[in-house]
């Protein structure tokens, strides 16, 4: 799921929380887009609330580098909380933005796929 920024712990908590959307609703078996929206609703609330003053801008300045001008504090931070994913493309590490705070941290088209 692109929402789960390819996380797997974030993917089955999306998940899961999907499915308790569900079962509030009185609803069995799989859950419905609706109780995922919810979800994903609620998650992107989470991210947000991680965030401290000063990190928006600076997530969306080192979206798309090795964020190497960012300081160490803040990066482990983000990092260990998922808001920053590492990914390697074409041989170098590159920062994005989870997907969740696509909408909070704008970063002129960072892609997630």
């Amino acid at each position: 799921m692109e929402l789960s920024g390819g996380v797997p712990r974030v993917f089955l908590q999306l998940m899961a929380d999907a499915g308790s959307y569900a079962a509030i609703r009185g609803r069995r078996g799989w859950p419905l887009p609706e109780d995922l929206d919810d979800a994903v609703a609620d998650s992107a609330d989470s991210f947000r609330r991680l965030l401290l003053p000063g990190d928006t801008a600076a997530v969306a300045r080192v979206a798309g580098t090795s964020g190497a001008e960012l300081d160490l504090d803040r990066k482990v931070r983000l990092l260990s909380h998922g808001v920053l994913l590492e990914r390697m493309r074409n041989g170098r590490l590159e920062l994005e933005v989870h997907p969740l705070l696509a909408d909070t941290v704008p970063t002129g088209g960072n892609t997630y796929a």
